[in-house]
């Protein structure tokens, strides 16, 4: 009997050891299982949180790609408004050559014409120089055979003091043509007779002009002398 208890009391410690061994090893298999559980939790987050730096990458990437995308389409932009400014400056530049060289062909043809009609205009001025020297010893000459139509009242007057101013010249003219006949008496003859010509021309202008500011009341010369310079 104490045999058979004893065989299983052992039998009883050999099963309770293996039960414990077992308990033992579920545990070291479920701490083992928590440990796993843990890395595949961290893996999994690990994971999670990459694959979000990955999509913020990709995303960040994407922007990035379409502001390279954008700054090559304005360099194209750029390149093409630079060619174009670049030919529209050209085209003015040429522009500008072309007028200029006209202004420059049109100031040659200017200074051109001006240097032909330079003598036709000194030609005319000399005419109309001499066709105005005409007129006026023409008027002179009509003035001088003209008879006077001043009232009797200030006719008088009027030859009185035409009587002094002429006294007055004829000595002054007189002293003039001794000084003259003076300077001009080693002179050829032909200057003698220009110097006459002209001093003739200045005496009659002179005779004019005092007739003019000399006069009283209105008489055809001076009504013709007024008519000359109105011409």
């Amino acid at each position: 009997m104490l045999e058979k208890a004893k065989q299983e009391v052992r039998h009883k410690d050999d099963s309770l050891r293996k039960l414990q061994g077992k308990d033992q090893l579920r545990k070291n298999l479920q701490e083992k299982v928590k440990e796993l559980e843990g890395q595949i939790d961290s893996k999994t987050h690990s994971q999670m949180t990459s694959e979000k730096q990955q999509l913020q990458l990709s995303g960040k990437l994407k922007e990035k790609e379409e502001m390279c995308t954008a700054l090559q389409q304005k360099m194209k932009n750029l390149e093409l408004k630079s060619k174009e400014h670049i030919r529209s400056l050209e085209l003015k530049n040429k522009d500008l050559e072309l007028k200029l060289k006209e202004k420059e062909d049109q100031q040659s043809v200017a200074e051109l014409k001006n240097s032909e009609l330079e003598p036709k205009l000194k030609e005319l001025e000399h005419q109309r120089n001499k066709e105005v020297e005409l007129k006026f010893l023409r008027s002179s000459n009509s003035l001088n055979t003209q008879q006077p139509l001043i009232p009797k009242t200030a006719e008088a007057v009027v030859n009185e003091k035409k009587r002094k101013d002429d006294a007055r010249n004829a000595s002054i003219v007189g002293e003039q043509e001794s000084k003259r006949l003076k300077k001009t008496a080693a002179k050829p003859p032909w200057v003698v007779k220009n110097l006459e010509r002209s001093k003739a021309l200045s005496r009659a202008a002179a005779a004019a002009a005092a007739a003019a500011t000399h006069k009283v009341l209105p008489t055809p010369r001076s009504l013709a002398l007024n008519k000359l310079n109105k011409m």
